[in-house]
Order: C-alpha cells, then structure tokens, then sequence
C-alpha cells in the first residue's frame, strides 16, 4: 500500500505550463491547431469566437400517396 501511495504526488511546479484556452475547445465542430495556442491576456481575451455554420439539410419531398395527415 505504501508503494501506490507513493505514486500518487501532484507534480512538481515546474513540469506544468498553465495557460487560458478558448472556449472553442468545447466545440466538437472545431478542429484547427489555432485551439491549442495560448489566449494572450490582452489580444484574445476580448474576441468573440466564430459559431461554426451549421450545413443546411436537404427537405425530401414525400410522393402524394392519398392519404391525409394530422402533422
């Protein structure tokens, strides 16, 4: 038990970098190396994030079969 206790230490400071991302990274639509690059505190802060466009959808036409429908 002592072993595995041993194992589980936070990280010395100097192995981590923390830095402020953009909120794109949320989004599954984005994919660019622009999400992994640190937000300047005074430049990137400020600017809004594009919303991806969604891809319109294609409207099928259903074929008049006779019948009536309530929706």
């Amino acid at each position: 038990m002592r072993t595995a206790a041993a194992a589980i230490v936070p990280a010395r400071e100097h192995l981590l970098e923390v830095y402020e991302i953009s909120p794109a990274v949320n989004r599954a639509d984005n994919d660019s190396a622009a999400l992994i690059e640190p937000i300047s505190a005074g430049a990137g802060a400020a600017e809004p994030t594009p919303e991806p466009v969604a891809p319109k959808r294609k409207t099928q036409v259903k074929k008049d079969d006779g019948q009536a429908s309530l929706f």
